[in-house]
């Protein structure tokens, strides 16, 4: 899979008690990382070979891919304050800073505790 932004697909079945509710919790989550997240749906039903390609097992599964590869995976419903926590720890890394930024810092850490 490939795409810029993360991708999070909902493996569901319209038959699922479960991913009926989820659905409106992934709308949710559509409309508040909109731009930043790219949201899809996978009827496993119509799909079967998806599935299967992902391990499923039990539905609702959700699957969240970053940089093409698969992150993490969620089974079972949650609520959205789970689902935005998963996101955001994936979106909101610190980042990387200069080797020699670091290098530079230390030095002044070092000389701040000499004896």
């Amino acid at each position: 899979m490939q795409s810029r932004m993360p991708v999070i697909i909902d493996f569901y079945a319209d038959w699922c008690g479960p991913c009926r509710t989820l659905a409106s919790i992934i709308e949710k989550v559509a409309e508040i990382y909109d731009g930043k997240v790219a949201v899809c749906k996978m009827n496993v039903d119509e799909n079967p070979s998806t599935p299967n390609r992902y391990k499923i097992s039990a539905i609702p599964t959700v699957i969240l891919f970053v940089d093409g590869l698969a992150v993490e995976k969620v089974v079972g419903l949650h609520d959205i304050d789970f689902y935005k926590e998963l996101l955001d720890k994936h979106l909101y890394k610190p980042e990387v800073i200069s080797e020699e930024i670091v290098e530079d810092s230390d030095a002044e850490v070092a000389s701040d505790h000499t004896l």
